[in-house]
């Protein structure tokens, strides 16, 4: 069994070719959140947690709170990206 820090109550809300996407609720900051589910390659960081970091806050994209890494099946490392939830779509 996957240990995930302070998250409960997965639901499954979408998926694309890298991952899956879980809605979560965050028992330490009490809010709800998506966390974007994907396999680790190898030891460098992924350009997606570059992008975050070098846009830093904007109105315009989610906020990426934290990443933690859990070991999925056959030892697949599982990199766990956690952002602020919105509840809309863009279409």
């Amino acid at each position: 069994m996957e240990k995930f820090p302070s998250y409960e109550n997965f639901e499954f809300i979408g998926s694309g070719i890298f991952g899956h996407v879980l809605l979560a609720y965050d028992k330490k900051n009490d809010r709800k959140v998506a966390i974007k589910r994907t396999h680790k390659k190898g030891k460098i960081l992924c350009k997606e947690i570059k992008i975050y970091r070098l846009i830093g806050e904007s109105m315009y994209i989610p906020k990426l709170y934290e990443v933690f890494y859990t070991i999925g099946d056959c030892s697949l490392i599982i990199q766990n990206l956690v952002f602020e939830y919105i509840d809309s779509k863009l279409f």
